[in-house]
């Protein structure tokens, strides 16, 4: 692990929407998300989001500790989530959920009439070659994809130990942003380098059950898991070797329902401004007024079009503490780095 990802950690996760009080409430009711608060888009926030001048609310509600921003522009109305869409499409990613009744939680979507399946079926058991999980893939009522999943019983990760089996709200947090990628070694490349994330396991899945899971016939795909320093979600890729494995558009906006951001948080952005320039990649700095966000904020995309925000705040930050002192920020324009990261 780099000195960059001893201290990274994956914060939260922006959702666009076209009305995001609805979304926050099917949240509430079916996943019994709780409701941090409501606010105006902070023009910093904004300006980190591509749309500088645009204005809009954001709904913040909570899945176990990790927070989701849910943004509704004002007066920029973005496309809906692609149509038909794919788990082995690129513009694919989803939040893993940590449950420790999947059968209570799927029914209770159910009942709710505001979600849709993606999965075959209901849950799917897959064999221990593929973690052994019960999962459950499937959308919010506008489009972006969920997955529940279970650990069995005495496996489940050091971080879910302490909440696994007891009594609690439907959703005990979230294990991690799985994103669809072409190419796994140049994401791994991307995200070690940029900000010090490790490869902490590697499986290929196949066969019926992950074909259930996915909706996807004959579906095989290699996931590799990465972790940084801290306790807390991780991020997962996901190459399949079935299926269309479209791209992403390059015409999608920040104002698309598609356009989900991930939230990285960084001891020193000035470090990962150098790796980046070591690939080749440059940063135009602009200094913004901020109020809400402490330190500078990068935006990016991964080699596949996904986009991140990597904001630098300090350790006690990270570790779950706030600051005591809101800064000016430096934002870049966003960067594809798709040949930067090649082998």
């Amino acid at each position: 692990m780099t000195d960059i990802g001893r201290n990274t950690a994956f914060t939260e996760t922006i959702l666009i929407s076209s009305d995001a009080a609805a979304l926050a409430g099917s949240y509430t009711a079916g996943l019994g998300a709780s409701r941090e608060d409501e606010r105006p888009l902070d023009p910093a926030r904004a300006v980190a989001l591509g749309v500088p001048h645009a204005q809009g609310r954001v709904h913040r509600v909570l899945l176990g500790q990790h927070a989701v921003s849910i943004v509704e522009f004002r007066g920029l109305r973005g496309r809906p989530y692609p149509r038909h869409s794919s788990a082995s499409d690129l513009w694919f990613q989803h939040l893993a959920l940590v449950v420790d009744d999947i059968g209570q939680v799927h029914e209770q979507l159910l009942r709710t009439d505001r979600f849709t399946p993606i999965s075959r079926g209901g849950p799917v058991r897959l064999p221990p070659t593929s973690g052994g999980v019960t999962a459950f893939k499937f959308r919010d009522p506008e489009g972006h994809p969920l997955e529940l999943l279970q650990f069995p019983s005495g496996a489940a990760p050091r971080q879910w130990r302490r909440t696994t089996g007891t009594s609690g709200p439907a959703v005990l947090g979230v294990d991690h942003s799985a994103v669809s990628v072409s190419d796994t070694g140049r994401s791994v490349r991307f995200f070690r380098d940029v900000v010090g994330l490790r490869v902490t396991g590697v499986s290929t899945n196949e066969g019926p059950g992950q074909s259930e899971l996915d909706d996807l016939d004959d579906a095989r795909v290699t996931v590799t898991q990465l972790r940084s320093g801290t306790e807390g979600p991780g991020i997962e890729l996901l190459e399949y070797h079935t299926g269309r494995r479209r791209a992403i558009d390059a015409r999608t906006s920040a104002g698309d329902v598609a356009a989900t951001h991930l939230v990285l948080a960084v001891e020193s952005l000035d470090r990962v401004a150098q790796v980046l320039a070591d690939h080749g990649v440059s940063a135009e700095q602009r200094v913004v007024s901020i109020t809400g966000i402490a330190g500078p904020i990068l935006r990016i995309t991964d080699p596949d079009g996904h986009r991140l925000l990597v904001e630098e705040r300090p350790v006690r930050a990270i570790s779950g503490h706030e600051p005591d002192e809101r800064r000016s920020a430096w934002i870049t324009d966003e960067r594809v780095v798709r040949d930067a990261f090649h082998a």
